[in-house]
């Protein structure tokens, strides 16, 4: 992960100004997302209370792009005799808790 720029303040919203996210797989598949925007808006006060209280309030994205490179070169010395489409893994999803609304 990378990130060029944080804004924001405990009274602004939390910017990320592009952000770069990499994942690579088991099979060296890489999956990178680029975002040109991220914009939260957090409840700081809330943020470390137990009890389930919403402290994420909105997560707004601009320019969001998507890059998956596939390993193509046969002298990896991983022949499995499974092809290779039923190599690739795809990270399972996380779950978040958010608000019922995201407005974007």
């Amino acid at each position: 992960m990378r990130i060029d720029r944080v804004e924001g303040s405990f009274w602004e919203p939390l910017v990320l100004v592009h952000s770069y996210w990499n994942y690579e797989g088991a099979n060296h598949a890489v999956t990178r997302v680029e975002i040109a925007r991220i914009e939260a808006v957090l409840l700081w006060q809330k943020i470390f209370r137990r009890g389930g209280e919403r402290w994420f309030q909105r997560l707004s994205l601009r320019g969001v792009q998507g890059k998956i490179k596939f390993p193509l070169d046969a002298s990896t010395g991983r022949d499995t005799g499974v092809p290779w489409r039923e190599r690739i893994r795809v990270p399972d999803p996380i779950r978040l808790s958010m608000p019922e609304v995201i407005v974007m």
